[in-house]
């Protein structure tokens, strides 16, 4: 029961951050639009599944579900819209974890070089690049309209930058804020 209720907090807290991670995203905006130039949440989402057991994953799925549809429908998004950024984004952080987790012994902590490549290039560049198409495709389909910046190229660049900026950090603090 203890552990459920840890799990439900931790789910809360990150839905949370995530909500607060989208909202210093737009306030780091270079101009006013759609586009972000770095998306914080996604190297959120990314080290929070890795750093957690994956039968947790779903807590920390549906958290992201709840802020990230509050956040899109605070941006006037639909919707249907808001599930497909949702889904696209879901899918981007487990092929991200997954890859990433591969790559290590246990939890990461970019000590080597391995790990480094394992966030730089599966998970900043691989998963964000499938990512990026397919919200642009989702939302497209969903909305029959793109948006100047719902170009893949721009959604995958602030999705990179997002996990490069964002991860390295949690992953290297995490095991600090472990110690009793």
């Amino acid at each position: 029961r203890s552990a459920q209720l840890s799990l439900i907090l931790r789910a809360a807290v990150f839905g949370g951050a995530y909500l607060a991670a989208a909202d210093l995203s737009t306030l780091l905006q270079i101009e006013p639009g759609p586009f972000r130039c770095v998306w914080l949440p996604a190297g959120l989402y990314l080290a929070v599944l890795v750093l957690s057991p994956r039968k947790e994953w779903p807590a920390f799925i549906l958290a992201s579900l709840v802020a990230g549809l509050t956040f899109d429908r605070l941006q006037g998004h639909s919707w249907p819209t808001g599930f497909a950024l949702w889904g696209a984004n879901s899918l981007q952080a487990v092929i991200g974890a997954v890859v990433l987790t591969r790559c290590t012994i246990g939890r990461p902590t970019l000590a080597t070089l391995r790990e480094v490549l394992g966030l730089t290039i599966a998970a900043a560049l691989g998963s964000a690049l499938i990512g990026a198409v397919l919200r642009v495709a989702l939302r497209n389909a969903v909305s029959g309209d793109p948006t100047p910046g719902s170009t893949w190229t721009n959604k995958w660049a602030s999705h990179a930058l997002g996990i490069l900026a964002a991860s390295p950090a949690i992953l290297a603090w995490a095991p600090l804020l472990e110690r009793p």
